[in-house]
C-alpha cells in the first residue's frame, strides 16, 4: 500500500524586498534564493525611518515582481523572479506560492492593507 505523502512549505526558493537597519543607515534591499543560489542586493537609503514603505508583488504568468509603491501610484521595481523558479521542477517540493510578512531580530511591523486584485 502507497503511503500518503504529505504537502511540505519549501524555503529552498523565495524572493523578498525589505527594509534592514544596519549600522544607523536604513535601506531597501532584496533577495532571491533558488536553492543554493543566493542573490541580495542593496538599494536606496531610506533617510526618513517614520517613511511607511508600501511594498507591492506584481503576479504576472510567467513572473513576480517585487518593489516599492509611490506617493502617485507609480510602483519602483526592486527586482523580480520567473515563476518557474518557484516550481517543484526546480525546488523539487512545493505546495503552491505565499504571500508573507516578516520582522527578524528587534524589528516590527504592521500590515495595514493588504489586497489581491
Amino acid at each position: 500500500m502507497a503511503s500518503a505523502r504529505k504537502a511540505t512549505k519549501n524555503q529552498g526558493a523565495y524572493c523578498l524586498v525589505g527594509a534592514r537597519r544596519r549600522e544607523g543607515v536604513t535601506r531597501l534591499f532584496t533577495r532571491r534564493l533558488i536553492n543554493s543560489l543566493v542573490l541580495e542586493q542593496e538599494g536606496a537609503i531610506i533617510t526618513n525611518v517614520e517613511t511607511v514603505l508600501e511594498f507591492v508583488i506584481d503576479s504576472e504568468p510567467l513572473c513576480y515582481r517585487l518593489g516599492t509603491l509611490g506617493a502617485a501610484g507609480e510602483m519602483t521595481e526592486l527586482t523580480r523572479i520567473e515563476a518557474k523558479f518557484l516550481s517543484t521542477e526546480i525546488t523539487g517540493r512545493f505546495t503552491g506560492v505565499y504571500f508573507a510578512l516578516h520582522a527578524l531580530g528587534a524589528a516590527s511591523l504592521e500590515c495595514q492593507h493588504f489586497e489581491v486584485s
